[in-house]
Protein backbone atom coordinates (compact mmCIF):
# COMPACT_ATOMS: atom_id res chain seq x y z
CA UNK A 1 0.00 0.00 0.00
CA UNK A 2 1.39 3.38 -0.94
CA UNK A 3 0.17 6.93 -1.14
CA UNK A 4 2.41 9.14 -3.27
CA UNK A 5 0.55 12.27 -2.15
CA UNK A 6 1.77 11.93 1.46
CA UNK A 7 5.10 13.41 2.46
CA UNK A 8 5.64 13.50 6.19
CA UNK A 9 8.14 15.23 8.45
CA UNK A 10 8.73 13.17 11.60
CA UNK A 11 10.25 15.19 14.46
CA UNK A 12 11.66 13.00 17.24
CA UNK A 13 13.96 13.30 20.29
CA UNK A 14 17.64 12.50 19.78
CA UNK A 15 17.27 9.68 22.30
CA UNK A 16 15.42 7.74 19.59
CA UNK A 17 18.66 7.53 17.59
CA UNK A 18 20.77 6.39 20.56
CA UNK A 19 21.50 2.73 21.15
CA UNK A 20 21.85 3.58 24.84
CA UNK A 21 18.14 4.47 24.92
CA UNK A 22 16.97 1.59 22.75
CA UNK A 23 14.72 0.16 25.47
CA UNK A 24 13.11 3.42 26.56
CA UNK A 25 9.35 3.31 26.24
CA UNK A 26 9.31 6.40 24.02
CA UNK A 27 11.95 4.89 21.70
CA UNK A 28 9.87 1.76 21.20
CA UNK A 29 6.73 3.78 20.63
CA UNK A 30 8.36 6.02 18.01
CA UNK A 31 9.82 2.95 16.30
CA UNK A 32 6.26 1.75 15.79
CA UNK A 33 5.46 4.77 13.66
CA UNK A 34 8.68 4.44 11.68
CA UNK A 35 7.70 0.83 11.00
CA UNK A 36 4.24 1.96 9.87
CA UNK A 37 5.68 4.51 7.42
CA UNK A 38 7.92 1.81 5.95
CA UNK A 39 5.12 -0.76 5.72
CA UNK A 40 2.87 1.74 3.97
CA UNK A 41 5.70 2.93 1.71
CA UNK A 42 5.17 6.53 2.78
CA UNK A 43 7.75 9.20 2.15
CA UNK A 44 8.97 10.49 5.50
CA UNK A 45 11.94 12.51 6.70
CA UNK A 46 13.22 12.42 10.26
CA UNK A 47 14.55 15.36 12.27
CA UNK A 48 15.95 14.96 15.81
CA UNK A 49 15.89 17.44 18.71
CA UNK A 50 17.06 17.41 22.34
CA UNK A 51 13.61 18.12 23.83
CA UNK A 52 14.14 21.86 24.33
CA UNK A 53 11.94 24.36 22.55
CA UNK A 54 15.03 26.08 21.14
CA UNK A 55 16.38 22.98 19.41
CA UNK A 56 12.98 21.95 18.09
CA UNK A 57 12.56 25.38 16.51
CA UNK A 58 16.13 25.19 15.21
CA UNK A 59 15.70 21.86 13.43
CA UNK A 60 12.37 22.98 12.01
CA UNK A 61 14.07 26.13 10.75
CA UNK A 62 16.51 23.97 8.78
CA UNK A 63 13.72 22.24 6.85
CA UNK A 64 11.62 23.37 3.90
CA UNK A 65 8.30 22.93 5.65
CA UNK A 66 6.33 23.80 2.53
CA UNK A 67 7.39 20.46 1.05
CA UNK A 68 5.38 18.42 3.57
CA UNK A 69 1.74 17.40 3.67
CA UNK A 70 1.99 16.26 7.31
CA UNK A 71 4.21 17.06 10.30
CA UNK A 72 4.28 14.63 13.24
CA UNK A 73 5.83 15.96 16.46
CA UNK A 74 7.04 13.61 19.22
CA UNK A 75 8.15 14.52 22.78
CA UNK A 76 7.94 18.29 22.30
CA UNK A 77 4.66 19.68 23.63
CA UNK A 78 5.56 23.35 23.29
CA UNK A 79 2.98 25.83 22.08
CA UNK A 80 5.72 27.90 20.40
CA UNK A 81 6.62 24.93 18.19
CA UNK A 82 3.09 24.48 16.93
CA UNK A 83 2.57 28.20 16.42
CA UNK A 84 5.73 28.18 14.29
CA UNK A 85 4.39 25.29 12.24
CA UNK A 86 1.08 27.07 11.72
CA UNK A 87 2.94 30.06 10.28
CA UNK A 88 5.55 28.22 8.23
CA UNK A 89 3.53 25.20 7.07
CA UNK A 90 -0.05 26.46 6.70
CA UNK A 91 -0.91 23.73 4.21
CA UNK A 92 0.36 20.81 6.31
CA UNK A 93 -1.67 18.71 8.71
CA UNK A 94 0.03 19.04 12.10
CA UNK A 95 -0.10 16.00 14.40
CA UNK A 96 1.07 15.66 18.00
CA UNK A 97 1.85 12.24 19.46
CA UNK A 98 0.75 12.27 23.09
CA UNK A 99 2.86 9.76 25.02
CA UNK A 100 1.08 10.62 28.27
CA UNK A 101 -1.84 12.34 29.94
CA UNK A 102 0.77 14.75 31.27
CA UNK A 103 -1.26 16.65 33.87
CA UNK A 104 -2.50 13.44 35.50
CA UNK A 105 0.96 11.91 35.19
CA UNK A 106 2.48 14.88 37.02
CA UNK A 107 -0.17 14.68 39.74
CA UNK A 108 1.02 11.13 40.33
CA UNK A 109 4.58 12.42 40.70
CA UNK A 110 3.32 14.57 43.57
CA UNK A 111 1.41 11.64 45.09
CA UNK A 112 4.51 9.45 44.84
CA UNK A 113 6.63 12.13 46.52
CA UNK A 114 4.15 12.23 49.40
CA UNK A 115 4.03 8.44 49.77
CA UNK A 116 6.22 6.62 52.31
CA UNK A 117 9.05 6.97 53.15
CA UNK A 118 8.34 10.72 52.63
CA UNK A 119 12.00 11.71 52.60
CA UNK A 120 11.86 14.25 49.78
CA UNK A 121 12.65 17.87 50.47
CA UNK A 122 10.01 20.56 50.32
CA UNK A 123 11.70 22.19 47.31
CA UNK A 124 11.35 19.00 45.24
CA UNK A 125 7.71 18.57 46.26
CA UNK A 126 6.92 22.18 45.37
CA UNK A 127 8.67 21.74 42.01
CA UNK A 128 6.55 18.69 41.23
CA UNK A 129 3.39 20.57 42.22
CA UNK A 130 4.41 23.40 39.89
CA UNK A 131 4.98 20.87 37.10
CA UNK A 132 1.30 19.87 37.23
CA UNK A 133 0.25 23.36 36.13
CA UNK A 134 3.21 23.80 33.79
CA UNK A 135 2.69 20.58 31.82
CA UNK A 136 -1.07 21.08 31.79
CA UNK A 137 -0.64 24.56 30.32
CA UNK A 138 1.70 23.14 27.67
CA UNK A 139 -0.86 20.54 26.60
CA UNK A 140 -3.57 23.21 26.41
CA UNK A 141 -1.32 25.37 24.26
CA UNK A 142 -0.58 22.47 21.93
CA UNK A 143 -4.19 21.47 21.29
CA UNK A 144 -5.04 25.02 20.25
CA UNK A 145 -2.70 24.76 17.27
CA UNK A 146 -2.63 21.11 16.15
CA UNK A 147 -4.94 19.43 13.68
CA UNK A 148 -4.84 16.16 15.55
CA UNK A 149 -3.73 14.62 18.85
CA UNK A 150 -2.55 11.03 18.46
CA UNK A 151 -3.17 9.50 21.90
CA UNK A 152 -1.27 6.44 23.12
CA UNK A 153 -4.23 4.77 24.85
CA UNK A 154 -8.01 4.78 24.73
CA UNK A 155 -8.16 5.57 28.43
CA UNK A 156 -6.08 8.71 27.93
CA UNK A 157 -8.31 9.70 25.00
CA UNK A 158 -11.55 9.28 26.94
CA UNK A 159 -10.47 10.63 30.32
CA UNK A 160 -7.97 13.34 29.42
CA UNK A 161 -7.73 14.50 25.82
CA UNK A 162 -11.50 14.67 25.30
CA UNK A 163 -11.57 17.52 27.83
CA UNK A 164 -8.80 19.44 26.06
CA UNK A 165 -9.60 18.95 22.37
CA UNK A 166 -12.73 18.24 20.30
CA UNK A 167 -13.47 14.56 19.77
CA UNK A 168 -12.98 14.97 16.03
CA UNK A 169 -9.36 16.00 16.64
CA UNK A 170 -8.31 13.12 18.89
CA UNK A 171 -7.38 9.62 17.76
CA UNK A 172 -6.11 6.60 19.69
CA UNK A 173 -3.19 4.86 18.03
CA UNK A 174 -2.23 2.41 20.78
CA UNK A 175 1.33 1.45 21.57
CA UNK A 176 2.44 -1.82 20.05
CA UNK A 177 5.81 -3.55 20.16
CA UNK A 178 7.55 -3.13 16.78
CA UNK A 179 8.90 -6.16 14.93
CA UNK A 180 12.52 -5.32 15.72
CA UNK A 181 11.73 -5.80 19.42
CA UNK A 182 9.34 -8.73 19.01
CA UNK A 183 12.25 -10.56 17.43
CA UNK A 184 14.17 -10.22 20.70
CA UNK A 185 11.43 -11.53 22.99
CA UNK A 186 11.77 -14.97 24.49
CA UNK A 187 8.81 -17.32 24.18
CA UNK A 188 8.24 -21.02 24.60
CA UNK A 189 10.56 -21.29 27.60
CA UNK A 190 9.82 -23.48 30.58
CA UNK A 191 8.31 -21.08 33.09
CA UNK A 192 9.56 -20.79 36.64
CA UNK A 193 7.58 -19.56 39.64
CA UNK A 194 9.41 -16.31 39.28
CA UNK A 195 7.93 -12.82 39.75
CA UNK A 196 9.67 -9.80 38.23
CA UNK A 197 9.44 -6.22 39.47
CA UNK A 198 10.82 -4.01 36.70
CA UNK A 199 12.74 -0.99 37.90
CA UNK A 200 14.91 1.49 36.04
CA UNK A 201 18.54 2.43 35.64
CA UNK A 202 17.51 5.92 36.80
CA UNK A 203 14.52 5.43 39.13
CA UNK A 204 12.24 8.39 39.76
CA UNK A 205 9.34 8.77 42.21
CA UNK A 206 6.98 6.46 40.28
CA UNK A 207 9.45 3.57 40.08
CA UNK A 208 10.43 4.06 43.72
CA UNK A 209 6.78 3.92 44.75
CA UNK A 210 6.25 0.62 42.94
CA UNK A 211 9.32 -0.98 44.52
CA UNK A 212 8.46 0.33 48.00
CA UNK A 213 4.87 -0.90 47.81
CA UNK A 214 6.00 -4.34 46.71
CA UNK A 215 8.56 -4.47 49.51
CA UNK A 216 5.92 -3.38 52.02
CA UNK A 217 3.59 -6.13 50.81
CA UNK A 218 6.18 -8.85 51.37
CA UNK A 219 7.19 -7.34 54.71
CA UNK A 220 3.70 -7.82 56.13
CA UNK A 221 3.99 -11.59 56.29
CA UNK A 222 7.59 -12.36 55.47
CA UNK A 223 8.66 -14.15 52.34
CA UNK A 224 7.95 -17.64 53.71
CA UNK A 225 4.28 -17.43 52.70
CA UNK A 226 5.32 -17.16 49.06
CA UNK A 227 8.38 -19.38 49.23
CA UNK A 228 6.23 -22.19 50.62
CA UNK A 229 4.17 -21.85 47.43
CA UNK A 230 7.37 -22.10 45.39
CA UNK A 231 7.75 -18.43 44.42
CA UNK A 232 10.80 -16.20 44.36
CA UNK A 233 11.11 -12.56 43.30
CA UNK A 234 13.58 -10.41 41.38
CA UNK A 235 13.76 -6.61 41.20
CA UNK A 236 15.67 -5.07 38.31
CA UNK A 237 17.31 -1.67 38.01
CA UNK A 238 19.19 0.63 40.34
CA UNK A 239 18.42 1.10 44.03
CA UNK A 240 18.01 4.60 45.44
CA UNK A 241 18.26 5.87 49.01
CA UNK A 242 14.45 6.05 49.11
CA UNK A 243 14.16 2.30 48.57
CA UNK A 244 14.88 -0.35 51.20
CA UNK A 245 18.60 -0.93 51.73
CA UNK A 246 20.48 -3.96 50.46
CA UNK A 247 20.25 -5.75 53.82
CA UNK A 248 16.46 -5.37 53.87
CA UNK A 249 16.15 -6.87 50.39
CA UNK A 250 18.43 -9.72 51.41
CA UNK A 251 16.38 -10.38 54.54
CA UNK A 252 13.30 -10.94 52.38
CA UNK A 253 15.40 -12.96 49.92
CA UNK A 254 14.51 -10.60 47.08
CA UNK A 255 17.14 -10.86 44.38
CA UNK A 256 18.37 -7.85 42.44
CA UNK A 257 19.31 -8.05 38.79
CA UNK A 258 20.63 -5.70 36.14
CA UNK A 259 20.09 -7.01 32.63
CA UNK A 260 20.75 -5.72 29.13
CA UNK A 261 17.15 -6.22 28.01
CA UNK A 262 13.90 -6.83 29.93
CA UNK A 263 13.29 -9.95 27.85
CA UNK A 264 16.05 -11.78 29.71
CA UNK A 265 13.90 -11.54 32.84
CA UNK A 266 10.46 -11.97 31.29
CA UNK A 267 11.39 -15.07 29.28
CA UNK A 268 11.58 -17.58 32.17
CA UNK A 269 9.24 -15.65 34.50
CA UNK A 270 5.64 -16.58 35.15
CA UNK A 271 4.61 -13.01 36.03
CA UNK A 272 5.64 -9.40 36.31
CA UNK A 273 4.40 -7.48 39.35
CA UNK A 274 3.24 -3.85 39.47
CA UNK A 275 2.18 -2.76 42.96
CA UNK A 276 1.66 0.95 42.19
CA UNK A 277 -1.23 2.61 40.36
CA UNK A 278 0.84 5.72 39.66
CA UNK A 279 1.69 6.78 36.12
CA UNK A 280 -0.32 7.26 32.93
CA UNK A 281 0.24 6.72 29.22
CA UNK A 282 1.11 3.13 28.33
CA UNK A 283 3.50 1.11 30.47
CA UNK A 284 5.41 -0.58 27.66
CA UNK A 285 6.85 -3.26 29.95
CA UNK A 286 3.33 -4.66 30.36
CA UNK A 287 3.04 -5.54 26.69
CA UNK A 288 6.62 -6.78 26.60
CA UNK A 289 5.93 -9.14 29.50
CA UNK A 290 2.79 -10.45 27.82
CA UNK A 291 4.65 -10.92 24.53
CA UNK A 292 7.13 -13.07 26.51
CA UNK A 293 4.14 -15.08 27.83
CA UNK A 294 4.35 -13.69 31.36
CA UNK A 295 1.22 -12.66 33.26
CA UNK A 296 0.91 -9.11 34.57
CA UNK A 297 -0.20 -8.85 38.21
CA UNK A 298 -1.13 -5.23 38.82
CA UNK A 299 -2.93 -2.79 41.07
CA UNK A 300 -6.63 -2.17 40.27
CA UNK A 301 -6.31 1.44 39.12
CA UNK A 302 -3.72 0.49 36.52
CA UNK A 303 -5.81 -2.52 35.46
CA UNK A 304 -8.78 -0.24 34.69
CA UNK A 305 -6.65 1.88 32.36
CA UNK A 306 -5.27 -0.99 30.29
CA UNK A 307 -6.38 -1.67 26.70
CA UNK A 308 -9.09 -4.33 26.45
CA UNK A 309 -6.76 -6.47 24.33
CA UNK A 310 -4.45 -6.98 27.32
CA UNK A 311 -6.95 -7.81 30.06
CA UNK A 312 -6.99 -11.63 29.53
CA UNK A 313 -3.31 -11.64 30.47
CA UNK A 314 -3.58 -9.37 33.52
CA UNK A 315 -4.64 -10.15 37.10
CA UNK A 316 -5.78 -7.55 39.64
CA UNK A 317 -4.67 -7.63 43.25
CA UNK A 318 -4.80 -5.36 46.28
CA UNK A 319 -1.22 -4.21 47.04
CA UNK A 320 -2.19 -3.95 50.73
CA UNK A 321 -3.35 -7.58 50.94
CA UNK A 322 -0.94 -10.53 50.98
CA UNK A 323 -3.93 -12.85 50.56
CA UNK A 324 -5.02 -11.30 47.26
CA UNK A 325 -1.42 -11.29 46.06
CA UNK A 326 -0.98 -14.99 46.79
CA UNK A 327 -4.31 -15.68 45.07
CA UNK A 328 -3.12 -13.75 42.01
CA UNK A 329 0.10 -15.76 41.94
CA UNK A 330 -1.92 -18.97 42.13
CA UNK A 331 -4.06 -17.86 39.17
CA UNK A 332 -0.97 -17.87 36.96
CA UNK A 333 -0.93 -21.66 37.31
CA UNK A 334 -4.05 -21.90 35.13
CA UNK A 335 -2.09 -21.62 31.89
CA UNK A 336 -1.27 -18.63 29.72
CA UNK A 337 -4.15 -17.61 27.42
CA UNK A 338 -3.72 -18.01 23.68
CA UNK A 339 -3.83 -14.98 21.41
CA UNK A 340 -1.68 -12.27 19.87
CA UNK A 341 -2.59 -8.99 21.59
CA UNK A 342 0.40 -7.18 20.09
CA UNK A 343 -0.90 -7.93 16.60
CA UNK A 344 -4.32 -6.61 17.58
CA UNK A 345 -2.85 -3.37 18.93
CA UNK A 346 -0.69 -2.92 15.84
CA UNK A 347 -3.69 -3.46 13.56
CA UNK A 348 -5.66 -0.86 15.52
CA UNK A 349 -2.80 1.66 15.37
CA UNK A 350 -2.32 1.09 11.64
CA UNK A 351 -6.03 1.51 10.98
CA UNK A 352 -6.13 4.86 12.79
CA UNK A 353 -2.96 6.07 11.09
CA UNK A 354 -4.37 5.08 7.70
CA UNK A 355 -7.47 7.12 8.41
CA UNK A 356 -5.53 10.09 9.73
CA UNK A 357 -3.16 10.20 6.76
CA UNK A 358 -5.87 9.27 4.21
CA UNK A 359 -3.86 6.23 3.15
CA UNK A 360 -5.89 3.99 0.83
Amino acid sequence: MANSSVRLLHVVPKSFLSEQHRYLGSTKDIAGRVQYFQDRDLRSDLLAHDKTVETVLSVLGSADLSAYTHVLIEKANYGAVFRHLRRKAPGAKIIFRAHNAETLHRVDYVRACLSPPRTRGMAEIVQNISNVAWYGARDLSVVRHVDHVLSISQWDTEHYWRYLAPKTRTTTAPFFLPRQYVGETRTGLRKKQLGIVIGSSQPGPLIEDGVNRFFGLLSKTGVELYENAGWRFVISGARTKRMPNAAAFKALRIQRSNVETPYELFGPARATLIASDFGYGFKTKILEAITCEAFVICAPGLYRRLPQELLPYCIRFDPRSPETFLDALNQTENGFPSGTPNNLLQASAYQEMDRLLSVV
